[in-house]
């Protein structure tokens, strides 16, 4: 056995559905680009409380770096 981590590439892509959930703290993330032959199916990704304060916590320092530019190349397709 080694030491070496296992990278496995996963590429979203819009659209997405982002929901914040403000009465336990989580968010879900769902994309629907990651299911071939199936339109109907789509894969949900669920934050964390932690998770998710660690996202925006990276998402200030991005927007704080890189300023708004960044935030404005492109509008997000649904959030909720």
């Amino acid at each position: 056995m080694t030491d070496e981590t296992l990278v496995i590439p996963i590429e979203v892509d819009s659209p997405l559905n982002i929901t914040f959930h403000a009465e336990t703290g989580e968010m879900t993330v769902e994309c629907f680009q990651f299911v071939s032959g199936a339109p109907q199916a789509k894969m949900t990704f669920r934050y964390t409380p932690q998770a998710t304060q660690e996202m925006l916590r990276a998402l200030a320092i991005f927007q704080e770096k890189l300023g708004t530019t960044f935030l404005t190349q492109a509008t997000p397709h649904n959030v909720q």
